[in-house]
């Protein structure tokens, strides 16, 4: 079902006018995933799995970016993917995996989310120098990782209800996308 809505999603939007049918030029460029640790919480590794990635363009058709696979060293992991040349609004990701492996005070664990999809709203970010995907704000990794018990968790039925709100809620609300080359000057600045 979701491979059928996600299409149908992106047809919406070009019939509703927000969009011009007229594709923009693509060019390769890195997009960067990354979630936020701190002292406590540290990031060890893990993945994300994309079966579809769908760049939309401010003034621009909706450009798919294909399939990708991100794999985490650290808190951070990065794919080189068809870009478009021109300025972004937002990005809708279709999910069949997210694995976040992490030390809470220095005790192992892996949090899985399966299958489910959400847009990163942006404004007019451009593409050139390549794009970064901060999943959750700064306090995501801290709010649900406490919540989850050591080794694998998987969200699903069966898991803690405030574990699933605060993974979830906290990746839908607080994920961002930015440029990655405004991400190197605000680290140079500080």
């Amino acid at each position: 079902m979701r491979a059928f809505f996600f299409p149908l999603v992106v047809l919406a939007t070009l019939a509703s006018g927000c969009a011009s049918t007229e594709a923009p030029p693509v060019m390769q460029g890195d997009v960067m995933a990354r979630y936020a640790d701190n002292s406590a919480q540290v990031g060890i590794g893990g993945t994300l799995v994309a079966p579809e990635i769908a760049f939309e363009p401010c003034e621009a058709a909706t450009l798919q970016g294909g399939p990708a696979t991100f794999t985490f060293e650290g808190n951070e992991g990065a794919v080189t993917l068809d870009l478009p040349d021109a300025e972004l609004c937002g990005i809708r990701i279709v999910v069949t995996e997210l694995i976040i492996e992490a030390e809470d005070d220095g005790i192992a664990k892996t949090v899985v989310g399966q299958d489910f999809d959400f847009w990163v709203p942006g404004e007019a970010i451009p593409t050139e120098g390549g794009l970064v995907l901060q999943l959750g704000n700064s306090t995501w990794l801290e709010d649900f990782l406490p919540l989850a018990g050591e080794g694998t968790t998987t969200l699903n039925s069966e898991a803690d209800e405030d574990l699933l709100v605060a993974f979830y809620d906290g990746l839908h609300q607080g994920s961002s996308l930015d440029a990655q080359n405004t991400i190197v000057e605000q680290n140079e600045a500080e």
